[in-house]
C-alpha cells in the first residue's frame, strides 16, 4: 500500500494523467517569432500581439523531452519557457498546427488514432449554411467554407452560374488558334532543350508578390529565365519585362480581367484570376510543353526542375 500511495502521489503531480500518456506527456512554451523564424511554415505569419507571443509544444513521449527542465515539462508546475533549439532538440518529427487566435469560443481536440494530416472542423450550426447557434445546435462536422458566424461561404454552383461561365468561354474558344500563334514564339524562347518552362499569372494588384519572387531568386542565385508570366494587364507586362522576365498579355481574353488584387478568397476578382490560370495552363499544354505552374506568392529555395528530373516516372505533380 505504501508503494501504491507513492505511485498515486506521483501521478497526481503529473501534468497529464496516465490515460493520455501515449500521446501527451509534457509541454513547453517557445517564443512565437523565434519558432516561426526557425521553421518556415510556408505562409506569412501574423505579427505577435499580447496573448499570442508564444507557441505551445506538446510532447507525445518522454523520449522527446529536451535535456533541460524535464521535471517542469511533465509536472504540475508553470509550463516552462524554452528556446526553440532546446525545446525541439529531441523531436524526431514535429506536427505544426496553425490555429485561430481571435479569442473565439474554440476548442482543439487531440485524438489518439491512426495518424491523419487533415484537421476536421466542427461547429454548432443548423447544417444549412445559415448561422451559428451555440445554444440549440449540436456540434456537427462542416466544410472549411463555413465562416466564424456559421454561414457557408462556398456553396455548390447553380445552373445560372454554369451558364455565366459558358458565356465567358465563348471568346476564348473562338480565338484560341490566334492566341496560340501569338503565344508560341514566347514559349519557344523561354523553354529549355527539354521543352520545359515555368508559368505564372499575375495582375497589377499582385505585382509586389511578383517582385518578391524575382528578388528572392536573385538572392539565392537561381535562374528564373525560364519563367513566362501571363500578365492580365499592360502594367504588369511592362513590370515583368523590366525585371528581365518574359511576359505575355492576351488582350482578347485578359482585357476584361481585374487589375486589382482580390479582397477576399472566392470573390469576383479571385474567380476571374482563377479562370486566367486555367487558360494559361491549357494553352501551354496544347503547345506540347512540360511546365511548372505556380502562384506568384511562392519563392524557390532551389531549382524545382531538379526534383522533377529525379522522378521521371510521374506525369504530373499536384500540391
Amino acid at each position: 500500500e505504501a508503494v501504491k500511495k507513492v505511485h498515486d502521489e506521483y501521478n497526481n503531480m503529473k501534468r497529464f494523467p496516465e490515460t493520455v500518456q501515449k500521446f501527451a506527456t509534457g509541454m513547453s512554451r517557445i517564443n512565437k517569432d523565434e519558432f516561426t523564424n526557425q521553421f518556415d511554415t510556408g505562409v506569412p505569419i501574423d505579427q505577435s500581439k499580447p496573448g499570442e507571443e508564444e507557441i505551445l509544444l506538446l510532447y507525445s513521449s518522454e523520449r522527446a523531452f529536451p535535456n533541460k527542465k524535464k521535471y517542469e515539462l511533465s509536472s504540475m508546475t508553470p509550463i516552462p519557457a524554452m528556446s526553440v533549439n532546446d525545446a525541439t532538440e529531441n523531436c524526431e518529427e514535429m506536427h505544426i498546427i496553425l490555429t485561430d487566435h481571435s479569442n473565439r469560443k474554440q476548442c482543439v481536440a487531440l485524438v489518439p488514432q491512426f495518424e491523419s494530416f487533415h484537421i476536421q472542423k466542427w461547429m454548432r450550426v443548423d447544417g444549412k449554411g445559415g448561422k451559428l447557434d451555440g445554444q440549440n445546435e449540436e456540434l456537427r462536422y462542416v466544410s472549411r467554407g463555413y465562416q466564424a458566424n456559421g454561414r457557408e461561404k462556398f456553396r455548390p454552383p447553380e445552373p445560372k452560374h454554369t451558364r455565366r461561365f459558358w458565356d465567358m468561354l465563348v471568346p476564348y474558344i473562338q480565338n484560341i488558334d490566334l492566341v496560340l500563334s501569338n503565344l508560341k514564339p514566347l514559349v519557344e524562347k523561354v523553354s529549355n532543350d527539354k521543352k520545359e518552362l515555368v508559368v505564372m499569372v499575375c495582375n497589377k494588384g499582385q505585382s509586389e508578390l511578383l517582385m518578391n519572387f524575382v528578388c528572392s531568386a536573385k538572392a539565392r542565385n537561381l535562374d528564373y529565365s525560364r519563367v513566362l508570366v501571363f500578365a492580365t494587364d499592360v502594367e504588369t507586362k511592362e513590370l515583368a519585362e523590366s525585371m528581365g522576365l518574359t511576359a505575355f498579355y492576351d488582350e482578347i481574353n485578359f482585357s476584361s480581367m481585374p487589375s486589382d488584387a482580390a479582397r477576399g478568397y472566392g470573390d469576383r476578382r479571385f474567380v476571374a484570376m482563377m479562370l486566367a490560370k486555367v487558360f494559361c495552363v491549357q494553352l501551354v499544354s496544347m503547345l506540347g510543353y512540360s511546365f511548372l505552374f505556380q502562384d506568384v506568392d511562392i519563392v524557390w529555395y532551389q531549382d524545382p526542375f531538379q526534383y522533377f528530373h529525379e522522378h521521371p516516372e510521374f506525369d504530373a505533380y499536384f500540391q
